[in-house]
């Protein structure tokens, strides 16, 4: 009964977020001096929900300080697609779009742009291919790009001067999910922006970089051809000396401490178990006795986390031995997150939470793999991923009925029927599966390693 009653919530949960989220494009465009209309699109490099479930995203947070610094009231429409932005922009549904749009010839022609405030260059990804030497040799590869994006403008440019250069457009895609799909069934190459690629690599680290195009390109926001005056205010606010730094600073925090993880090399994880982890083996063993896990289980998460390095930093601003957010970390009674110490008891008794707020008929692994998609990619979002999976004929209540809904948190078809809307849904699902497999080598490994002398 429990597990009926829990399923019908979770449709119910869906359900409602169908009929609570129209499009409320507004009737008729106010006055920005009060409130600033702005337009966005979900994505990992323009504006999501962290793991707290607080709004986060690079372009996000500008546009944030930009209402802020004018007060202005910043209210924010989610628009699903290219088509959408334009539509909305052309018909004065908003006064800025600012999802991180690519300003090029033909689109320059029809909108309004601010100054740049971010520079990119178009990459060609693919999973298993060599790097390409010179832009005809792009002739060799299948790539696909979203329809009617920058991707295609710039083929079609090429096109004229590589007469045999074809490529695939696919509607209503977006570069993060082609980059899922590419990595999930080796199809193909694509394009995408490198900052998008930056971001995704960190998970899907065998995607390679077979191609850059030498040209940068300038990310901008799009303002409504009648308000000349908020243009003028937004580029001079571009210009000031504490919008440059802080710009900086979001540069460094979302893109600037990228690392190679290098998670698919095992000789460097049996290195790292010899030589990193019998300095926090005594801390990892109470953490886990304390909350009930086997010792080497949380030593996997721990890698997978920083790979044993108590001063790891990501580009969201997580932290630490186990990479814990600023909220998470001050609900815990964590005074600082680089002890590493401090962070395996937080890490540890944040994964016992975690389990505690599935309901009891969830047992066993599935449970445990739950929370730890929950760790990664935050409870709420995960329970979007359920409700998913009973729409799908999933078992929500099953890691493997979730582990297939997961990737379609970052697909709009989806996402936009839930409540916390875009995640990038395919890495909690490598982050479990990664995790898994250091556990394995743990447990038939660790002993059998050379470990230091002790002195």
């Amino acid at each position: 009964m429990r597990l009926l009653l829990g399923l019908l919530a979770m449709l119910f949960l869906l359900l409602g977020c169908q009929l609570d989220q129209p499009k409320n494009y507004s009737a008729k465009l106010g006055d920005y001096q009060k409130e600033l209309e702005v337009l966005v699109r979900m994505s990992a490099t323009t504006y999501f929900k962290d793991r707290d479930g607080e709004p986060s995203g690079y372009e996000y947070q500008l546009v944030k300080k930009f209402a802020d610094d004018n007060g202005l009231k910043l209210k924010l429409t989610v628009v699903d697609s290219i088509d959408d932005v334009f539509e909305a922009i052309a018909h004065d549904k908003a006064h800025v779009y600012v999802g991180g749009i690519t300003k090029t010839e033909e689109r320059d022609k029809k909108f309004q742009f601010s100054e740049s405030n971010f520079e990119v260059q178009q990459q060609v990804v693919c999973r298993n291919r060599k790097r390409v030497k010179k832009v005809d040799d792009l002739v060799s590869l299948k790539l696909q790009v979203p329809s009617k994006s920058s991707y295609e403008e710039s083929l079609v440019k090429l096109s004229k001067t590589v007469p045999n250069l074809k490529w695939d457009s696919i509607k209503d895609v977006n570069s993060e999910q082609l980059i899922e799909e590419l990595w999930e069934k080796d199809q193909g190459c694509i394009l995408a922006d490198s900052n998008i690629v930056q971001v995704h690599q960190r998970y899907f680290p065998e995607l390679k970089v077979v191609y850059t195009f030498p040209q940068k390109e300038e990310l901008a926001w799009i303002v409504q051809k009648d308000q000349e005056d908020l243009l003028t205010k937004i580029n001079s606010w571009f210009q000031k000396k504490e919008v440059l730094s802080f710009r900086k600073k979001l540069e460094n925090q979302f893109y600037g401490h990228l690392q190679d993880f290098d998670v698919y090399d095992t000789k460097k994880f049996i290195e790292r178990v010899s030589t990193r982890l019998p300095k926090y083996e005594k801390w990892l063993k109470q953490a886990a006795k304390q909350e009930g896990f086997d010792w080497k289980f949380l030593a996997a998460v721990a890698y997978q986390e920083s790979q044993w390095n108590p001063k790891a930093k990501s580009p969201t601003g997580v932290r630490g031995f186990m990479m814990l957010t600023k909220n998470t970390a001050k609900s815990l009674g964590v005074t600082n997150r680089l002890d590493p110490k401090e962070s395996i008891f937080a890490g540890a008794k944040y994964l016992t939470k975690m389990k505690k707020r599935f309901p009891s008929y969830i047992r066993g692994g599935d449970r445990k793999w739950l929370a730890l998609a929950s760790y990664n990619v935050g409870y709420y979002h995960l329970r979007d991923a359920q409700a998913l999976a009973l729409l799908k004929e999933f078992n929500p209540s099953q890691w493997r009925g979730v582990r297939k809904a997961l990737p379609l948190l970052s697909n709009s078809r989806y996402f936009k029927k839930t409540w916390y809307g875009y995640a990038r849904g395919q890495e909690p699902v490598v982050y479990v599966d990664r995790i898994k497999n250091y556990y394995d080598i743990l447990k038939n490994v660790y002993g059998r390693v050379r470990r230091p002398a002790s002195n």
